[in-house]
C-alpha cells in the first residue's frame, strides 16, 4: 500500500469519525444582538453562518457544528492585522443538546465570550432553574415558601452553571438575591412562581434601575409547549430545506 492510499484512507477515517451536532444560541444581552455574530464552519475558519435568529430571551434555531469539538463565533468584519478572522472559541465538553450563551466583553481579541450547557430535558429538568451569575460577587438566591424551610443556594461568579430546584413544585412564594459574604442584607426580592411544566434560565445582572435595587434576576422561561412548537418548526423547516419546490433546484 503505497503512501498517497494511506493517507487517502486515513482522511476518510478521520472524516467519518466527525460527526455534526446541533448547537442553539442565546444571547446575553442587546450587546451581542447589536452585532451580526457568526458561527464559523469552515475547517480553517473559511466558511460562516450568520446567527440571523440571535435573540435575547429566545433560543435560536438549530446550527451544526462538529460533535465534542469547540464552536467558533467570530462578529462580522472583526479581523487581525494580518486580516485574519478574530474567532472565539466555546467548548461544548460532552452537552447533547448543546445551548451557547453568547457574551460580549472587552476581554478578547473577537469581543465575545460564551459558556455552553446541556439544554437536555434530562439535565436541565422541567421545574427546575439553571442560574448564571454575571456580576462580580459571588450571589445567593434563596427561595422562601410559606410554611416551608428556605432553600439557598450559591450562585458563584464567573458564570458556573447553577441547578437549583424550588421548594415547591406549583405554586408562588418569595424569592429573594443575597451577596453570597452578606445574608442579611436583601438586595432583590420579588414573588416567584414555579410549575413542573416550564424550565426557566436565571441572569443574575448588575441593575440598570436602582430603583428595583443594585441587581436583578433576568428570567427566560421556557414550557413544554413552547419546546413542543420549536421542535416540530424545526423538523417542518429542514423538511422544507431537503425538498425545496420544483424550480429550486441548482
Amino acid at each position: 500500500m503505497n503512501s498517497k492510499t494511506v493517507s487517502l484512507l486515513f482522511t476518510l477515517l478521520c472524516t467519518s469519525a466527525l460527526h455534526a451536532v446541533d448547537v442553539r444560541f442565546l444571547a446575553f444581552d442587546n450587546k451581542v444582538t447589536s452585532q451580526k455574530v457568526l458561527v464559523v464552519t469552515g475547517a480553517k475558519d473559511d466558511h460562516s453562518e450568520l446567527i440571523g435568529d440571535l435573540a435575547e430571551l429566545k433560543r435560536s434555531k438549530n446550527y451544526k457544528s462538529t460533535e465534542n469539538a469547540p464552536v467558533k463565533l467570530m462578529i462580522e468584519g472583526k479581523k487581525d492585522a494580518n486580516g485574519n478572522p478574530l474567532t472565539c472559541e466555546v467548548p461544548l465538553k460532552s452537552a447533547t443538546k448543546p445551548l451557547v450563551i453568547i457574551i460580549a466583553t472587552d476581554k478578547t481579541p473577537s469581543g465575545l465570550a460564551g459558556v455552553a450547557v446541556d439544554d437536555n430535558e434530562s439535565n436541565f429538568k422541567w421545574g427546575s432553574v439553571l442560574a448564571f451569575n454575571s456580576c462580580k460577587e459571588d450571589m445567593a438566591l434563596v427561595f422562601v415558601p410559606q410554611g416551608k424551610p428556605k432553600v439557598m443556594a450559591k450562585i458563584p461568579a464567573g458564570w458556573t452553571p447553577t441547578t437549583i430546584m424550588p421548594p415547591v413544585e406549583k405554586g408562588a412564594f418569595g424569592m429573594q438575591l443575597f451577596k453570597a459574604s452578606d445574608l442579611k442584607s436583601v438586595m432583590f426580592s420579588n414573588v416567584w412562581t414555579s410549575d413542573p411544566g416550564t424550565r426557566e434560565l436565571v441572569f443574575v445582572m448588575p441593575s440598570e434601575d436602582k430603583r428595583l435595587g443594585p441587581v436583578f434576576p433576568k428570567v427566560i422561561t421556557e414550557t413544554r409547549e413552547t419546546l413542543r412548537a420549536e421542535e416540530e418548526a424545526e423538523r417542518a423547516r429542514r423538511g422544507a430545506a431537503s425538498n425545496p419546490p420544483p424550480g429550486d433546484h441548482h
